[in-house]
């Protein structure tokens, strides 16, 4: 394993007292061995799915997420009790998870307090004034006055919002009226052959950020402040 910050994994009895929050990044495919999932529903779910790049998404991001959780010592995705809550976020008994995906790169994080994971494929086009001007409020225009490219900044707003959004758990995605700048948020460059993506990630934990990129496929280039 590749690892940026994270040099060792907690135990399962450091994971209930130790403040952690790992964050798992890879493009796909990538070797898993067998596809199939154990986890009844979620394999459901994507054998319901008909957009065969969502399909794809849907079952690399769940097994990077399985990697994530195995490498938490004395867990396994089987034993964490997991269930959707009523507004179809995963939720588990003893650990906090999180998942993404865009483009080519899929995205987990696994934590022991509630948190929320975005990662976007950076189009400059798309991240432009015109997106700006529905999300951002006044005072989170001064973000884009920062050192670095306007879109790029978009997108790092986008990010955050969206992580934070998740992290609540709530029902519907307003992100003009999700508070980004004061959340407890990082945020990040990452590079995948030639190409750029930015994840954010919001949490209790957010300062304990640790990645993890199992297959040397992706770079955790910088972070976007």
């Amino acid at each position: 394993y590749s690892l940026f910050y994270q040099t060792t994994f907690p135990s399962y009895e450091m994971v209930q007292k130790k403040a952690f929050l790992n964050i798992y990044v890879s493009s796909y495919p990538f070797e898993c061995g067998s596809q199939n999932i154990s986890f009844a529903p979620r394999a459901e779910e994507i054998e319901a799915c008909t957009n065969e790049n969502v399909r794809r998404q849907k079952l690399y991001v769940w097994k990077l997420l399985e990697l994530a959780v195995g490498d938490l010592s004395g867990m396994d995705l089987n034993s964490l009790n997991l269930r959707k809550d009523e507004n179809g976020k995963w939720q588990s008994d003893k650990i906090y998870i999180s998942l993404s995906h865009s483009g080519n790169v899929v995205a987990a994080a696994v934590s022991d307090s509630s948190v929320g994971l975005d990662i976007e494929f950076f189009n400059e086009k798309k991240f432009g004034k015109s997106l700006a001007n529905r999300i951002a409020t006044e005072s989170e225009k001064s973000f884009f006055a920062k050192e670095r490219a306007f879109s790029e900044r978009v997108c790092a707003l986008w990010t955050r919002k969206e992580s934070e959004f998740k992290r609540k758990g709530e029902k519907i995605f307003r992100p003009f009226f999700t508070g980004a700048l004061s959340s407890p948020c990082r945020t990040f460059l990452l590079k995948c052959n030639h190409e750029s993506y930015v994840l954010s990630v919001s949490g209790e934990s957010v300062s304990k950020s640790s990645f993890v990129t199992p297959f040397d496929n992706v770079v955790v280039f910088e972070e976007i402040k």
